[in-house]
């Protein structure tokens, strides 16, 4: 009686012993996965950081540039108003 007991277990431990093993190979192979997306995750996090920062540079550059060119029309502005003004002076 005792023989066909442990007969009768074996098979059940065997399927258990596989799903078991299943199991792990699962959880081995989701861990790795896991590592792929962190790394990539960071990568991605570096990249956006470094797009971040090149658009505030780009910002800042522009509006430098705007205000270039604003100061180069209100100084060309200031000549034209200067030569009319002398231009009229002359013809009085």
């Amino acid at each position: 009686m005792a023989n066909l007991k442990a007969n009768s277990t074996q098979p059940q431990n065997e399927t258990l012993s596989e799903e078991l093993k299943r199991f792990k190979d699962l959880n081995s192979q989701l861990s790795i996965r896991n590592l792929e997306l962190v790394g990539k995750n960071s990568l991605l996090e570096e990249k956006n950081e470094t797009l971040v920062k090149e658009a505030k540079d780009f910002r800042e550059k522009l509006e430098r540039l705007k205000k270039e060119i604003q100061d180069v029309w209100e100084n060309h502005y200031a000549i034209l108003e200067s030569a009319l003004k002398s231009g009229q002076r002359e013809n009085l």
